[in-house]
């Protein structure tokens, strides 16, 4: 074969397999840029979520034991373009099971207990933090560490590891720095929290968030606990039909809180 065409095809090659390799030569930052880009992008998506608490310390004897733990599974459905979500699951605690359901629409969460029937509370900054991404600024003020690649669903995903301190969590958690909803001393939550491990699955194909893996270890004078929470992200923009029940409605109304 002539040498020329030998030259041209050995060339070829060469590009195509840059092109073939490209994306795996993006830098971590691009990686997380990418994928803020994406994840703001989305107009609904479901997720499914599951926390394990353990709990020891001063609180537990009161129960009868000298450890406390908690479960909670839940799927839910966010319609970010018309501000809805729907979440139902359940939650077990020392061997009592209770069921979750849980609305919000616009800023006003509706929430359904066993004990209290519906309550609706209105939450300022409900929405702020909706798409689930670390967010690029957060990500450029920790160390970011890429590890070894994962599939999720059948999707090629990078996979990175963050330890962010107690004032990126309660950024990654959307919340505002003047208040948390559900912590009454946001200083004392910050003084609190002694480690926390994040670990972040993103799809190669379209740097949407496919899996979040959070670690947290929570220490106080008298309560230590840990806190392992898993987020799976799926049905990307499928369009969900969610309606508020007739009961939800006539909730009775709580204190306005704000994240």
């Amino acid at each position: 074969m002539d040498k020329k065409i030998l030259s041209l095809l050995f060339i070829g090659i060469l590009l195509f397999a840059s092109g073939c390799t490209q994306e795996k030569q993006l830098t971590n930052k691009e990686v997380m840029a990418k994928s803020e880009q994406a994840m703001t992008s989305l107009k609904s998506y479901a997720f499914d979520m599951v926390m394990d608490m353990e709990i020891s310390g001063n609180i537990t004897p009161i129960l009868g034991s000298t450890q406390m733990t908690m479960n909670m599974n839940t799927s839910s459905q966010v319609d970010i373009t018309n501000k809805k979500s729907h979440t139902t699951g359940s939650m077990s605690l020392m061997g009592m099971n209770f069921p979750i359901e849980l609305y919000t629409i616009g800023n006003t969460q509706y929430s359904k207990s066993p004990m209290a029937g519906w309550t609706k509370q209105t939450i300022e900054g409900a929405w702020n933090n909706s798409n689930m991404a670390v967010d690029s600024s957060i990500a450029d003020r920790i160390d970011v560490v890429r590890k070894d690649d994962d599939v999720v669903d059948g999707v090629d995903c990078y996979v990175f590891y963050f330890q962010p301190g107690a004032n990126e969590v309660l950024e990654l958690m959307g919340a505002s720095q003047s208040g948390m909803s559900g912590m009454a001393n946001q200083e004392d939550f910050m003084e609190s929290v002694k480690n926390v491990e994040l670990w972040e699955k993103i799809s190669k194909s379209d740097f949407i968030v496919r899996e979040m893996h959070m670690v947290m270890d929570v220490e106080s004078e008298d309560t230590d606990a840990t806190l392992d929470f898993t987020f799976r992200v799926y049905d990307l923009n499928k369009g969900f039909s969610i309606v508020l029940p007739q009961e939800a409605e006539e909730a009775t109304q709580m204190p306005t809180a704000t994240i």
